[in-house]
């Protein structure tokens, strides 16, 4: 039988505007980037979608090695030196170049403007799937710019997205999910990360903070254009705590919604899913009793209601992972037990979230093995 070929995710990561970092553009960056895919043909999505200046790519190189010994130089229309518009996105060429599901792919990347610094990055504090080489400071090992997404013509595969916020972008917990993937079914699944820092489900990002712009767009918004448009069969979904974390404490107190509001939003988020063929896995959300923000507490006994009503909601989805439960102090369940805190009482330890993942793989696994199983 002919295996179907066709253009797949091999990787790809949502970028936000990070301005407030004045990232340098002064050297190469050189990106490590661990994937499931077979392939001999790829091509680069290339992003300067939040700078009001035109991106120079000056080279671009991928290899199968980090000494770049035989590398191949990635084009935009045949030029080896291309502009990436302001405010935009562009895909390079199609080049050939074989790739392996387990092993690593590198890539080198030299870019310049006129400012010298760039607004457009991804982060990802878990480096797993993809890192920065030679970096000098957290900020270029958590950040780094131009490629949004790698795409190969490969073998059908099936395509899961991971939504939300930090807990999502951070990289702890759903890339634990995507390892465990990749090695239990090479070549046959692939993820992406669809998690913005400080993305609130309802609202945009509306903050005192210096990070405010980087929070981006309401999640219900961006659900389209950041999941939807990469047809995933599989859809982990966890948002909603910064729609309770941030008023009151940095934003407005006011745009504390209802728990009907965030009801209402999450079953639309299930709702296109179903209308597309998409299964959607919603995650609870995680407490929070502790957190501060802009020195302010950000927990209190009305967003513990809201929370614990949109959780018994969530919980009455089939495929619901109810991670809140599992993580919650037994006598207190507004708070993170200590394992999973990593120290904010918001955001998971690099250690708990690999127990988080690995619950949230054994969710997965029988789902995939039946859809799996169905393509057969």
């Amino acid at each position: 039988m002919k295996v179907k070929r066709m253009e797949q995710i091999v990787w790809q990561q949502v970028f936000s505007n990070y301005h407030n970092l004045n990232y340098n553009l002064d050297k190469p960056q050189r990106l490590c980037f661990l994937h499931n895919t077979e392939g001999d043909q790829l091509r680069l999505e290339m992003t300067n979608q939040y700078d009001e200046q035109p991106l120079i790519v000056d080279r671009l190189r991928i290899s199968g090695n980090a000494h770049f010994e035989q590398a191949v130089t990635v084009t935009s229309e045949g030029m080896a030196t291309f502009n990436i518009p302001a405010f935009s996105k562009i895909w390079t060429d199609t080049v050939s170049f074989p790739i392996h599901a387990g092993k690593p792919l590198y890539v080198e990347i030299t870019v310049h403007n006129q400012k010298g610094t760039i607004n457009t990055l991804a982060s990802s504090l878990d480096h797993h799937l993809v890192e920065v080489l030679d970096y000098e400071d957290d900020i270029q090992q958590n950040f780094y710019f131009g490629i949004t997404t790698i795409q190969a013509e490969t073998s059908s595969k099936m395509t899961i997205g991971f939504f939300g916020d930090s807990l999502t972008n951070q990289g702890y917990f759903s890339n634990q999910v995507a390892t465990m993937l990749y090695e239990e079914y090479p070549n046959e699944v692939t993820t992406f990360n669809a998690g913005i820092s400080g993305n609130r489900l309802l609202l945009a990002g509306n903050s005192e903070s210096e990070w405010n712009e980087s929070f981006g767009p309401a999640g219900v918004e961006r659900f389209k254009v950041d999941v939807l448009e990469k047809s995933p069969q599989l859809v982990v979904s966890m948002i909603g705590i910064n729609d309770l974390f941030h008023p009151g404490a940095g934003c407005p107190e006011n745009e504390l919604p209802t728990a009907d509001a965030l009801i209402k939003a999450i079953k639309k988020l299930s709702e296109v899913c179903s209308e597309r063929g998409i299964l959607f896995v919603p995650m609870t959300i995680t407490p929070f009793k502790g957190a501060v923000n802009r020195e302010i507490s950000s927990w209190n006994p009305i967003k513990e209601a809201i929370r614990s009503t949109v959780n018994d909601f969530i919980r009455s989805y089939p495929h619901c992972i109810d991670i809140a439960a599992r993580i919650e102090q037994t006598d207190d369940v507004a708070s993170l037990q200590g394992l999973y805190d990593c120290g904010d009482h918001l955001h998971f330890s690099p250690d708990g979230a690999v127990v988080i993942g690995t619950a949230v793989f054994n969710v997965l696994k029988p789902l995939i093995d039946s859809a799996i199983k169905m393509e057969i």
